[in-house]
């Protein structure tokens, strides 16, 4: 049986902090939804789910998870813990 192994594959990847999302789903205390929100505006003092816009819809942000852009320009995100089993930093 012949073995593999996965080409080496590139990617731009940054851990999340407060600031880099594109906007926050808002709810209640209740879990009412309030609304969307844009991260330059005022926000709701209430539960606020950071998240980043992609073709496919929104995708959620926790603290520490990493924002991923591969080469063709798509974003996804990754928790830390299968992040860092997953890549290693290479020098440019």
């Amino acid at each position: 049986m012949a073995k593999y192994r996965n080409k080496p594959v590139f990617i731009d990847a940054v851990r999340y902090q407060r600031g880099m999302e594109d906007g926050f789903d808002c709810y209640s205390i209740s879990g009412m939804f309030i609304g969307t929100f844009g991260k330059d505006g005022p926000l709701p003092r209430v539960q606020q789910l950071p998240f980043i816009n992609t073709p496919q819809g929104k995708l959620y942000l926790s603290e520490g998870c990493y924002i991923i852009t591969e080469a063709n320009g798509k974003r996804s995100t990754m928790p830390a813990s299968i992040f860092e089993l997953l890549y290693e930093k290479v020098d440019e």
